[in-house]
């Protein structure tokens, strides 16, 4: 009896690589059948037979396997493809094996509302095989009955990669695809994002509860780092920061889709670093921390350390000497040269605080960025760039990180939601504003639509102009003064 297979055979030339063949076995002898497909061979699971989804075209590659297999002549894909099952319990595995506690509870409830609808059909279970056009139109439509648009459309997502995993695990082997030709319903969401004056007053109050100021400054720094998201942003250590041919960079690997991003960083996102970098004894910003400070408040500090620095008098030493001699029945010289060695101190810092204030009220703050990265630098040199970013995250070990990084997520949303009750702020803030703004400014801007996509790190044009669509801003509001304009 012949044996079928698809085997992958080591390109000569390039050994990282192979390629798929049909492999007929009868009387322990092979013969092989090219299907004219090339893969990665760290991308293909012999046992299985199947490509890995990272391997690009990963579903038309397993599609076509599966249909070698059928059409070969010997015809025997027992060997192959496994008893039909059921999805839900397959959908359950899946859901354990996922990582991050947010996604892991999306796909809980949409696999919850799956078994809703099996409920009202009378069903129990769901084999894999039963998921067929029919089926599918009907869940779908359940979902619109119960759900917006927006959230049966992500449990449809779901469901569907539960039933390409399967395949994908060679599970069950469709003669067709049965979601072709399915469409979902558009949805209307759209995208608020702060105004102009609201978002000047987020980025501007002085808060005086610290967590609040720090998530201040996380919202700052995820807005002018190409709006970055949360969950990036908790995951950043101080070795994420790179110096490259004199500028200064970010270089991390996106969590949620695991893919290596760069990006540049410039003053706004180093200044908004400030409150974090002063935790550490390592670091010295005493002169740097006003940095942050308006010109006016600027002027009122330098005229404060203009007059402390001209109210210290330095004793020369026939002062100090003519002193002892006076009063050294009750005083040792010792104290006295320690005490003007002090004011002496004071006086030098208070020189340099000079020198940068004044550098901020001539507006020249060109070499503010070096200054700040430097102390990165100091941090990264006495083996600390290990440590978290965002402090709070420092006092847990790396088994918890991931756990405590999920809900410290959402602690940012709440603090933020208090935030804007106190600031009188009616759009509805979180963590994803940044990236909305950020997105939202560069395409008013008339920026160049590619260059959009690779800073907001999305995967195609189309996720980036999905994005557009959604955002709503001010000028497509006021697009009917424009039109009116035209008419003066």
């Amino acid at each position: 009896m012949a044996t079928v297979k698809v085997v992958a055979i080591k390109d000569a030339r390039n050994k990282e690589y192979g390629y798929l063949k049909l492999r007929t076995t009868t009387n322990r002898k092979h013969s092989y059948k090219s299907l004219k497909e090339k893969v990665k061979l760290t991308n293909w699971n012999q046992k299985k037979q199947i490509v890995y989804a990272k391997e690009p075209k990963a579903e038309e590659i397993n599609e076509k396997i599966t249909a070698v297999l059928k059409a070969s002549n010997a015809g025997n894909t027992s060997t192959v493809l496994k008893k039909d099952k059921s999805l839900l319990t397959f959908a359950n595995k899946l859901i354990k094996s996922v990582n991050n506690t947010n996604t892991k509870r999306g796909k809980e409830r949409a696999l919850k509302k799956l078994k809703e609808y099996l409920n009202t059909i009378g069903k129990e279970d769901l084999m894999i095989s039963e998921v067929e056009p029919f089926f599918i139109k009907g869940y779908y439509n359940y979902m619109l009955t119960e759900l917006t648009i927006t959230t049966a459309n992500e449990y449809f997502t779901i469901f569907k990669w539960f039933t390409s995993q399967a395949i994908q695990h060679r599970l069950h082997s469709f003669e067709y695809d049965p979601f072709k030709g399915f469409k979902k319903k558009k949805s209307n969401k759209t995208y608020e994002v702060l105004s102009s004056e609201e978002l000047d007053k987020l980025l501007n109050h002085s808060f005086t509860h610290t967590y609040k100021h720090h998530v201040q400054h996380a919202f700052s720094f995820m807005l002018f780092s190409n709006g970055m998201r949360i969950s990036d942003f908790l995951n950043l250590t101080w070795n994420n920061f790179k110096e490259i041919e004199g500028s200064y960079y970010l270089k991390f690997r996106v969590k949620k889709t695991n893919q290596e991003h760069t990006t540049k960083l410039n003053l706004h996102s180093l200044k908004a670093l400030l409150p974090y970098l002063r935790l550490y004894k390592d670091v010295n910003l005493n002169m740097y921390s006003l940095t942050l400070a308006t010109k006016e408040s600027a002027l009122k500090y330098l005229q404060e350390a203009e007059k402390e620095y001209n109210d210290i008098k330095v004793k020369g030493f026939n002062e100090v000497f003519s002193e002892f001699a006076l009063i050294s029945e009750i005083l040792d010289i010792k104290e006295i040269v320690k005490e003007q060695s002090k004011l002496e101190m004071k006086k030098i810092e208070l020189e340099s605080k000079i020198v940068a204030l004044e550098k901020i009220l001539e507006g020249n703050e060109k070499d503010m960025p070096d200054l700040l990265f430097a102390e990165i630098k100091t941090l990264q040199s006495n083996n600390k760039g290990q440590l978290r970013v965002f402090p709070k995250l420092n006092e847990f070990e790396n088994k918890e990180v991931a756990v405590q990084t999920d809900r410290m997520a959402t602690k940012f949303n709440y603090y933020l939601g208090q935030m804007a009750k106190e600031l009188n702020i009616k759009t509805k803030l979180s963590t994803h504003q940044a990236r909305h703004i950020f997105a939202q400014r560069l395409f008013e801007s008339g920026e160049n639509f590619h260059h959009i996509s690779l800073a907001l790190g999305h995967s195609s044009l189309e996720v980036t102009e999905n994005y557009r669509q959604k955002l709503v801003t001010d000028k497509a509001k006021d697009v009917t003064n424009s039109f009116i304009a035209t008419f003066k």
